[in-house]
């Protein structure tokens, strides 16, 4: 650590600024690729091109620039840059002309790639290799990408290239083949604690070992965002960074909220839990950050459920803190617990872009104050009402008798067990009295009272023809050749003669007399049955309509004249 030069506080820097790794031995949580990066150094076996990639704040870029003196120091010392030689001097300062930082986000264009690259030919000014650090590289356009590509394919001697980003997934494969890829990952929070703890000494700032904590969680993996918060919170001027100063500065609600409202959830008291809910909003607390402090609090109980051992560690909590969590999760079901957390989970993401996201975290802790046992009943009408409907679909196809006979002929007994069975006859009886669906008990609409039908049948079937015409005209053209003969019952009857056989066989298809069935019911207003009957009694058409009388009744037969029609030779 250069302690030294970091003593004394600077107005000009933030402290993510001032504690910016000097050497691979100040990188925290990377040790992998410090390691594999210090031994390139120190063999000179290094490459023209390399990836970093990872959650932003974890070093990435600090270990591009320590890299790039590491590999031109005048005395490198076992892979890591002195820090007192003229180059490792001139290329510390943010003006260095041989290790060039570019932000692809302000440089996407193909233009500004290619005037970039336009200069790689140039050799280093004092250091032996020019190093061009590209970051947030996923951001380059396709165009600018294929630029890129041609100078990493032909690279001049003396360049090396360090691509840093957080979306690996952007970039081409063209890319990623010529790259020596190392992917950064977030750092512990024990880590990071460790490190505000050496700042805090380091600056004398006070602050209390619980809100490192706080500050280590909410940084998610982040040094500089940890250092940036610290900043924050020494910022405010107050005697000491308190955990209630911290949770102020990041808005989150308080543990003991948290923990109370769990507690309602667990009484299924929706009264006590809505007025903690609007007591956070009065003080300032936004929905979506309770949400997601509600979801981060229930994880930790599925977590004080299930691990033994490492809790604290895995939590990043005190010893203390864990154990209350062990104490409120034993209140809880893991079921229940894992519904909560989809509760509030949901009501987090939904709030980002809701009007209204107070009422969308009231509705999600209603619903986490329902009993269990409602819950399963109204699963179990779900249920029935699904089965119910596949029954009926069952019974409307026809196939409920095939299965239910398939049943019946397993229950009954063969004849190499009979003697067997015929202990446990009454046994069989019982179960066939009970799946056993005959044709009366299986259609009771068949022994009903006939639906009551308003309109003219006729009119109906019309309907019926019209509706077939728009959405299956074949087999609108086959059932024209049968006569509609009426409704009898619950049955609609179409009558084919014997010469339209083939056209009746076709209609008698399940998935055409499906199709038909569902016609009937938005025309008649009833589920009825389609009966096919074939036989020469099927009524006779009914004769065309006399035109010349239907106008001589309406016009009177003095002003209507007759015109024949000449027939063309």
């Amino acid at each position: 650590m250069e302690m030294n030069s970091r003593m004394p506080d600077s107005p000009t820097l933030a402290l993510y600024r001032l504690w910016r790794s000097k050497r691979f031995s100040d990188l925290i949580g990377q040790d992998a690729i410090t390691a594999a990066l210090r031994a390139q150094a120190r063999d000179k076996s290094f490459t023209h091109a390399y990836l970093f990639s990872g959650p932003r704040g974890t070093g990435k870029t600090s270990t591009a620039k320590i890299f790039a003196r590491a590999i031109n120091c005048l005395q490198p010392e076992d892979g890591e840059p002195c820090g007192h030689c003229a180059v490792c001097d001139a290329l510390s300062r943010d003006d260095a002309m041989d290790v060039l930082e570019i932000d692809a986000a302000s440089n996407t264009q193909v233009e500004q790639m290619r005037e970039l690259l336009s200069k790689v030919m140039y050799p280093p000014a004092i250091a032996s290799r020019r190093v061009y650090i590209i970051d947030e590289v996923h951001m380059l356009s396709r165009h600018a990408f294929n630029a890129l590509l041609k100078t990493l394919e032909e690279p001049p001697s003396h360049i090396v290239f360090i691509l840093a980003t957080t979306e690996p997934n952007k970039l081409p494969e063209t890319i990623l083949s010529r790259c020596q890829w190392y992917a950064f990952h977030r750092i512990e929070p024990r880590l990071i604690v460790e490190r505000l703890e050496l700042v805090a000494r380091t600056h004398r700032i006070p602050v209390a070992e619980g809100a490192l904590w706080l500050i280590a969680r909410a940084a998610e993996g982040g040094m500089r965002d940890a250092l940036s918060l610290l900043d924050v919170c020494r910022a405010t001027n107050a005697d000491a960074i308190t955990e209630e100063r911290v949770r102020a500065v990041l808005g989150a609600a308080d543990p003991e909220t948290l923990f109370a409202l769990a507690d309602s959830c667990a009484a299924k008291d929706a009264a006590s839990a809505l007025r903690m809910v609007n007591d956070a909003f009065l003080s300032g607390l936004d929905p979506q950050e309770l949400a997601s402090n509600m979801s981060e609090h229930i994880r930790a109980l599925l977590m004080a459920m299930t691990i033994m051992d490492g809790l604290p560690r895995m939590l990043a909590v005190t010893a203390e803190t864990a154990e209350r969590y062990r104490s409120q999760a034993s209140r809880f079901r893991m079921d229940n617990l894992m519904r909560l957390l989809d509760l509030f989970a949901q009501a987090a993401q939904t709030n980002k872009w809701n009007a209204d996201p107070r009422l969308t975290l009231e509705i999600a802790v209603m619903r986490a104050c329902v009993p269990e046992d409602a819950l399963r009943l109204e699963e179990m009408a779900a249920r029935v009402d699904a089965l119910e409907r596949k029954l009926a679909e069952l019974i409307a196809k026809g196939t409920v008798n095939g299965i239910v006979g398939d049943i019946e002929r397993q229950a009954t007994p063969t004849t190499a067990a009979q003697s067997a069975a015929s202990n446990s006859g009454n046994a069989v009886d019982m179960r066939r009295s009970t799946v056993s669906l005959s044709p009366k008990s299986a259609e009771p609409a068949a022994s009903a009272p006939p639906p009551p039908i308003a309109d003219d049948p006729k009119k109906l079937w019309a309907k019926v023809i019209e509706m077939l015409t728009r959405s299956k005209p074949p087999l609108m053209a086959q059932l024209r050749q049968g006569v509609f003969a009426g409704i009898d019952g619950g049955s609609v009857r179409v009558v084919f003669t014997p010469d339209k056989a083939i056209h009746a066989d076709y209609v008698k298809k399940p998935e055409n007399v499906k199709i038909i069935e569902d016609s009937i019911e938005r025309a008649f207003g009833a589920r009825l049955r389609l009966v096919i009957e074939s036989g020469s009694n099927a009524p006779a058409p009914q004769p065309k309509p006399d035109v010349q009388q239907q106008a001589f009744d309406l016009f009177s037969r003095e002003k209507v004249e007759v015109v024949e029609e000449e027939t063309p030779f």
